[in-house]
């Protein structure tokens, strides 16, 4: 679907075409809640916040509304200026996409013994990140590096017998902006069976906005989002 036809069904579905007697809205408003839509959509359907309190990929239905979303960058380590020779970080604003949710992440490991290697990490939490780095049986090893989240970036914690030189990142990328006046004819970069969905979304989101709350539109959305 591209952007003048989403318009157009949009335009109908609220009933502000030129043949009705409501007053048109402009592209202008039209993109701001064509954006809004895509944006709710994919919130919706990564987190458990729907009627089968399902998160993404626990249903081929929501793996495949996103599926066009999901991206992996391999992305270089670079020194934490505050914390010792052991820790690096990537810059998820260096991503090729804008960065949104996480799914996964494999690290590049290089060790005397093995050289270069592509491994799994554990993923911990701030709370959680001193007991593991003191535990002698969930510390960071070779084969099983740790990353956490700080200040926007992954840091990766490794040790004296190994280093982490990049990681590859798997995460849901943020849905493509529109814009009528300069890309008439650019269409959407989710799958194209959600199209639909998400023209629907935004005319509630329109009614909600522009007509009184004659719709509530969360929750009726999350009563019928799959």
């Amino acid at each position: 679907m591209t952007i003048d036809e989403a318009h157009i069904e949009l335009e109908i579905t609220v009933d502000k075409r030129a043949t009705s007697q409501a007053p048109e809205l402009s592209a202008e408003v039209l993109d701001y809640f064509i954006n809004e839509a895509p944006d709710r959509f994919v919130k919706t359907r990564y987190s458990k916040n729907n009627i089968y309190q399902a998160g993404f990929e626990e249903t081929q239905k929501r793996t495949d509304d996103l599926r066009t979303l999901v991206v992996t960058d391999k992305l270089s380590t670079v020194p934490v200026p505050y914390e010792d020779d052991n820790y690096a970080q990537v810059e998820l604003e260096g991503a090729a996409n804008q960065y949104w949710f996480f799914l996964r992440a494999r690290a590049q490991v290089t060790t005397e013994s093995c050289g270069t290697t592509w491994n799994r990490v554990k993923l911990v939490q701030q709370d959680d990140l001193e007991k593991v780095l003191d535990d002698p049986f969930n510390r960071p090893t070779s084969s099983r590096p740790v990353i956490y989240f700080e200040n926007g970036n992954i840091i990766s914690v490794s040790s004296n017998l190994f280093s982490i030189d990049a990681l590859k990142v798997t995460y849901l990328k943020a849905p493509d902006r529109v814009d009528s006046l300069n890309i008439p004819q650019g269409q959407f970069n989710m799958p194209e069976h959600t199209h639909k969905e998400i023209i629907q979304l935004a005319a509630d989101i329109i009614i909600e906005n522009l007509e009184s709350q004659r719709v509530q539109t969360m929750p009726s959305q999350l009563a019928r989002t799959e």
